[in-house]
């Protein structure tokens, strides 16, 4: 996911720490395969929105340019 708006050096740290990131710049995430498993098993089976399994997951929803 590449993103307009970089990421700010805290935000960095802490998606750093999550254990879903995979790697992540100022510009752009990349998040691990179990991650991706559990976003399409939310949506699909748990019927969360895309805000909702990222708060799941461990993240600030609001750091990301999300398109409803």
């Amino acid at each position: 996911m590449s993103k307009k708006v970089p990421f700010t050096e805290e935000q960095l740290r802490v998606l750093e720490l999550n254990p879903y990131t995979y790697s992540v710049s100022s510009n752009r995430i990349t998040f691990t395969l179990e991650f991706k498993k559990f976003f399409v098993d939310q949506i699909r089976n748990h019927r969360k929105t895309t805000p909702e399994v990222l708060k799941a997951a461990g993240y600030d929803p609001s750091w990301f340019n999300l398109v409803d």
